[in-house]
């Protein structure tokens, strides 16, 4: 066989070492990043993603939240909705209701209202806090919305949140709260992410698109696709027990206005009645999980007293705690498909009044 350097094939030069080609590739990536982050602004600008994606129950970030808020604010007669997993789809789905996003709490409320020409938009989260809900409440105030509905649960007074460390479940708000509010844990590890999200729309698109895949949590995504092939795993009277375990603490323990729950309340108060109109609602618990009704309703009125003595005006407050039965409950304190749907229908003529 004939070899040699007369022999050798005409090969072209290597890509890797030819600088023209490297300069390109590098230009046409930063070009598309720049057209994908273009894009990403013009739709969170014209409300292409909250008008085609129910993102109730999912916050990623602060310029993600103000982003939602400012356009919301342009839609006709805004309403805002302040509170935790009650108004979300997450308890609907661990428990395998068909159309479980549609049926949750918010989406109804939202289409109820909706036929009344206003439109609702849901700033809640699964998991939230007082302090969490204070600083939504801060990043609200600019705008000044004509309606704000806030739904407090009895979770959030816990005694097992009045450890700083456990009061805030989204510490990206921690920089919206008074400095003295929640000690933080400054670092590059949060700052660089932050500031990162504040300049670039598309990284807020992605985090915000990612949270209706993996919803709640990335855990619970991979923990319901298992499910849905090999099927639920545990005993559901061991789970049961093991909820009712898990909140006992919630309907035993008094409250206090001393406690720092109630100091955020009380700046969180403050910060609604700046806004045009603010009503304030103790959403329903299921009576088959209050194990000292004496103990519920001396803490119900310890929190009317304090809610109705701390604003003068400008909030409406509604104790709907005993508003439904065991029936329309599908743990402690959300609601089924059904109670949804009542639930709603009552809080879009509250929202009216």
């Amino acid at each position: 066989m004939l070899s040699g350097p007369e022999f050798e094939p005409d090969l072209p030069p290597a890509r890797g070492a030819d600088p023209a080609f490297a300069l390109a590739a590098a230009a046409t990536f930063f070009l598309l990043l720049a057209a994908a982050e273009a894009a990403s602004r013009g739709a969170a600008r014209s409300g292409f993603w909250y008008r085609r994606f129910d993102f109730s129950g999912t916050v990623s970030s602060v310029p993600e939240l103000q982003d939602r808020i400012r356009w919301a604010g342009r839609q006709s007669r805004p309403a805002f909705l302040l509170g935790d997993s009650v108004l979300g789809a997450s308890a609907l789905l661990e428990h395998g209701t068909p159309g479980a996003r549609r049926a949750a709490l918010a989406s109804q409320l939202r289409e109820q209202a909706g036929r009344r020409g206003r439109h609702v938009e849901s700033l809640a989260a699964d998991g939230m806090l007082l302090p969490d809900l204070e600083g939504v409440a801060r990043l609200l105030h600019p705008a000044a919305p004509p309606r704000t509905l806030l739904l407090l649960n009895v979770r959030m007074f816990a005694a097992e949140f009045e450890n700083p460390a456990k009061a805030l479940s989204r510490e990206f708000l921690a920089g919206a709260l008074p400095s003295q509010a929640v000690p933080l844990r400054p670092g590059i590890e949060r700052t660089l992410p932050d500031r990162a999200f504040e300049h670039s729309s598309l990284l807020r698109s992605t985090a915000m698109l990612k949270c209706l895949w993996y919803f709640p949590t990335r855990r619970d995504f991979f923990r319901r696709a298992v499910e849905g092939l090999l099927g639920a795993d545990g005993d559901a009277d061991l789970q049961e027990a093991a909820l009712r375990l898990k909140v006992a603490g919630y309907y035993t323990g008094h409250w206090k206005t001393s406690s720092a729950s109630f100091v955020v309340l009380d700046r969180l108060l403050q910060e609604l009645a700046g806004t045009n109109r603010a009503v304030v609602v103790l959403t329903p618990q299921n009576p088959d999980f209050v194990e000292s009704p004496e103990t519920l309703r001396a803490n119900r009125s310890v929190l009317a007293s304090f809610v109705r003595s701390r604003v003068a005006g400008g909030i409406d407050y509604r104790d709907w705690s005993d508003r439904y039965p065991t029936g329309r409950f599908l743990d402690h304190c959300h609601l089924t498909a059904a109670g949804n749907r009542e639930y709603a229908g009552e809080l879009a003529r509250l929202i009216e009044e």
